[in-house]
């Protein structure tokens, strides 16, 4: 049998196989679960088939959660995954669950007897570094949807705090300036839903350039969340659209005017089909672009989530050239690429355009306009 272990400061996973001889050179590793196979890194070979594996993603562990009431084997096949060499059962030690347990969420014992009723239905947050015109549109549209006091900015040490240019009710938490991160962005993200979760029964957490639309409307869509009634729950939008520009014929954005009367031009963009909306805790990966608790993830078929880095040229280069002069760390500059980010006029027109002559773009539906 393979037995899951956590091992080191670092709790990296740790598998002990009956079976020896493991060549990460010859070999390959596979979780089997309901029939799919997901193959395990293995990063290093000790004795006695002791394994250790990468999983900088979590994949291990959403493989888990995705398949939590079936058994689970290790399979150990030849590279090209043609020859099943030896397949046992997969067991776990109790260190591997021991570093899992968040025991803030649980309920105290002897106190928390009853659920307790959160006084109010919605939060909407976001974070921002120096970032002023999208914070700036970004409050504009989700006041449609909560009075003020229900945003939350997250000013990461802007060189101007955000605070100047957005109303004064709404809820801004300004943080020391440190190199930047992804994962800490993820981790700081991931505590502050989970603080907010704690009175709002959903927190709603975008990009400062992305804007929630429902095809239903804001009132309805209020409504449903104040009729639903669980389970808890992780939602993404069914739709996902990057706002163009078109170079050679919109005139240069405006952002104190609604945006739907600017720009018409849509383009279908699944990478932003994000987990923003919960009702439980979700633990967002950098670039929360996903989310680890995958079996709780639902697709709304009503919600769209629009991505404005590309509704101006100008306005576009003058984020870029932020972004690239900001300092990251090595992890993040080893693994964040950001050879898209175009800082000249020639680079912007080149990418619009691109994007534009996409064989999915689509003219702004009519039920949007006027929405943002």
């Amino acid at each position: 049998m393979a037995i899951a272990h956590r091992i080191s400061p670092d709790r990296d996973i740790a598998l002990k196989l009956d079976w020896r001889g493991f060549d990460a050179q010859a070999h390959r590793l596979l979780l089997v679960a309901d029939g799919r196979g997901y193959r395990l890194n293995v990063t290093g070979v000790g004795d006695d088939g002791w394994l250790r594996l990468g999983d900088t993603a979590f994949s291990f562990e959403r493989a888990l959660m995705s398949h939590r009431d079936a058994p689970l084997q290790v399979l150990v096949t030849d590279v090209g995954q043609q020859a099943h060499l030896a397949a046992e059962p997969l067991l776990f030690h109790q260190s591997f669950f021991a570093p899992l347990v968040d025991f803030a969420t649980l309920a105290l014992p002897g106190f928390s007897t009853t659920p307790y009723a959160r006084p109010a239905l919605l939060a909407a947050c976001t974070h921002v570094y120096n970032d002023a015109v999208m914070a700036r549109i970004w409050e504009r549209h989700y006041a449609t949807y909560l009075p003020h006091a229900h945003l939350f900015v997250i000013d990461h040490g802007s060189d101007e705090p955000v605070r100047e240019v957005l109303s004064p009710q709404t809820q801004v938490v300004r943080l020391p300036r440190g190199a930047t991160d992804h994962a800490n962005m993820a981790q700081f993200c991931n505590q502050f839903q989970r603080f907010l979760l704690t009175q709002y029964r959903w927190v709603l957490h975008v990009d400062v350039d992305e804007l929630l639309v429902s095809e239903e409307g804001v009132e309805a869509f209020l409504a449903r969340l104040a009729a639903d009634t669980g389970p808890p729950r992780i939602v993404e939008p069914a739709h996902a659209v990057d706002l163009v520009m078109h170079p050679l014929q919109d005139a240069p954005l405006d952002p104190d005017r609604p945006l739907t009367h600017q720009r018409r031009h849509l383009v279908p963009n699944p990478h932003y089909r994000k987990p923003v909306l919960v009702s439980r805790p979700a633990t967002w990966a950098p670039g929360f672009h996903f989310a680890v608790e995958a079996f709780d993830v639902v697709k709304d078929p009503l919600l769209w989530l629009v991505h404005l880095d590309k509704a101006d040229m100008a306005i576009a280069m003058v984020r870029h050239r932020k972004w690239l002069a900001t300092q990251h760390t090595a992890d993040d500059a080893a693994r964040v690429d950001h050879s898209h980010r175009a800082v000249d006029e020639a680079g912007q027109r080149a990418r619009l355009l691109e994007a534009l002559a996409s064989p999915h773009a689509l003219q702004m539906p009519a039920w949007m306009v006027g929405r943002f």
